[in-house]
């Protein structure tokens, strides 16, 4: 029975996006990979109550485009007016972004706009906003906390860092 619903599923995909299935090996996905984090808040959100799950997955998809939106306009008034237009030229054209990937997925760059204010707010020197963004984006995916040892291993390596452990 599971396995002529799953069947049922897969020929409704297929017939109602025909691009996802014909790309090959490309989006050949090997299961859900979400932090606990991710988890909590996407099931969160996917369990609300006041609408259907197909009107509210359109909905949702808008969600991040609304954030990238906003770190746009974020980084137009912190940093300047052609850097915003520029973030969201770039982040427009990348091929990843194509719907063929990500199509139908929700909050799929929370960790790049926590990573995004993580090194605004370390720009601006303010290393709590900063670290409580780094330590975020680390809990939502992976790549951030390498970025954080990196930012780590430098103040370690520094001759002003180690000359303060042995003065």
């Amino acid at each position: 029975e599971r396995w002529v619903a799953f069947k049922s599923d897969i020929a409704f995909f297929r017939e109602t996006d025909g691009v996802v299935w014909k790309m090959g090996e490309s989006l050949q996905d090997h299961g859900y990979n979400g932090s606990p984090l991710v988890t909590a808040i996407l099931g969160g959100l996917a369990r609300q109550p006041f609408l259907s799950s197909p009107r509210y997955i359109r909905l949702a998809s808008w969600f991040d485009i609304a954030l990238i939106v906003i770190a746009g306009a974020c980084l137009t008034l912190w940093i300047g007016p052609e850097a915003g237009p520029l973030f969201l030229f770039l982040w427009a054209v990348n091929p990843f972004n194509d719907y063929g990937y990500i199509g139908g997925a929700y909050l799929r760059y929370m960790h790049l706009i926590a990573l995004l204010v993580a090194l605004l707010a370390y720009a601006k020197e303010r290393f709590v906003v900063s670290g409580a963004a780094f330590a975020i984006a680390s809990l939502l995916r992976v790549f951030p906390g390498f970025l954080i040892a990196g930012l780590l291993a430098q103040n370690l390596l520094s001759t002003d860092f180690r000359g303060r452990l042995s003065g």
